[in-house]
């Protein structure tokens, strides 16, 4: 999952691009030294007053570069937002371009853009190209964010190359470095006990491998970064599909998994636990539960108030794959 970051700064990290402006080496083709290092000449930075872009630059085969940059865990609505951009700059004229880039990087009174670019990149600029290079910049990406991008990225290929750098603090500024979108697994190749994310951002754990896999929907990370846990009824379910393998989070506790408990006051009302999310304090558990010795479906009860008047049990309930048939008939 995607880490949070009180300490990044979108400010800060302009302000050293504005001063060192690098890209990876090798993500944009090049032809002269610098352009090969990855050096990228900046010619317009987001001006408080106008929604723009946050930065924009030409490399040296006069394609523009636009970089949006995000001082939290990238969000597919930022995709929106740098396809938008693209659209505004689509057609751009050189006369417009140099119009607009009020202050390139460099510029000296009497100066125009052309002349910038021969001092940068040492070679005369060239007719702007219809090429685009669009980058998010961040601490961190979301998975359903590197998923959407390198769907749009094959789409867009022949005109628009789109892509993530992750942006680590380092001592002195900031080191970029691609992101990729993550591996998927189909779920019938997952070994029981493993995690894994959908797209969209819902975790999940393999209750049962197999070619009819049976899955816990646990729940999904919310764009405040909270971990919101699944409460209805589709918490376990028989489902091929592909997802991204992750760590066991560490919200997530799976040691009392397949263990049955019953009710202290009532033996013959049993659960078989599912899992837990959260403290022992503050979260909850989910049950497969037994009243009268029938299957009754699933509950989610406070772990604390389970561990305090539930205790563990002999009890035989029925596997995964049986349970998730009984919830599908209820």
């Amino acid at each position: 999952m995607a880490r949070r970051t009180d300490t990044w700064s979108e400010r800060k990290f302009e302000a050293w691009f504005g001063e060192h402006p690098q890209l990876p080496e090798g993500l944009i083709p090049a032809e002269g030294e610098r352009g090969k290092r990855g050096g990228l000449l900046v010619i317009s930075m987001e001006r408080s007053l106008r929604r723009e872009v946050d930065i924009l630059g030409i490399s040296e085969d006069g394609s523009l570069v636009l970089i949006e940059v995000k001082n939290e865990p990238v969000v597919r609505a930022a995709l929106g937002q740098l396809l938008e951009y693209l659209a505004d700059y689509d057609g751009i004229t050189y006369e417009e371009l140099n119009g607009l880039c009020l202050h390139p990087r460099g510029q000296t009174d009497g100066e125009s853009l052309r002349d910038v670019f021969q001092r940068f990149y040492g070679t005369p600029m060239p007719a702007l190209s219809a090429k685009r290079y669009a980058f998010l910049v961040g601490p961190d990406f979301r998975p359903e964010s590197a998923v959407a991008v390198k769907y749009l990225a094959e789409l867009l290929k022949d005109r628009v190359t789109l892509g993530l750098l992750r942006a680590d603090k380092a001592s002195k500024g900031f080191a970029l470095s691609e992101v990729h979108a993550p591996h998927y697994l189909r779920t019938t190749t997952m070994k029981e006990g493993a995690f894994a994310l959908s797209p969209s951002g819902t975790l999940y754990r393999v209750m049962a491998a197999g070619q009819a896999p049976v899955l816990w929907r646990v729940g999904k990370q919310g764009e405040d970064g909270k971990f919101k846990p699944n409460k209805g009824r589709a918490m376990l379910v028989v489902v091929d599909r592909k997802l991204i393998p992750v760590d066991k989070p560490p919200m997530v506790d799976a040691t009392q998994t397949g263990r049955v408990m019953e009710k202290a006051s009532t033996p013959n009302d049993f659960a078989l636990v599912v899992g837990s999310v959260g403290s022992v304090d503050a979260g909850i558990t989910v049950l497969a539960r037994y009243k009268q010795g029938a299957f009754s479906g699933l509950q989610v009860k406070k772990t604390r108030e389970l561990k305090r008047t539930w205790r563990y049990s002999e009890q035989q309930p029925h596997e995964w794959h049986e349970i998730a048939r009984l919830l599908s008939e209820l």
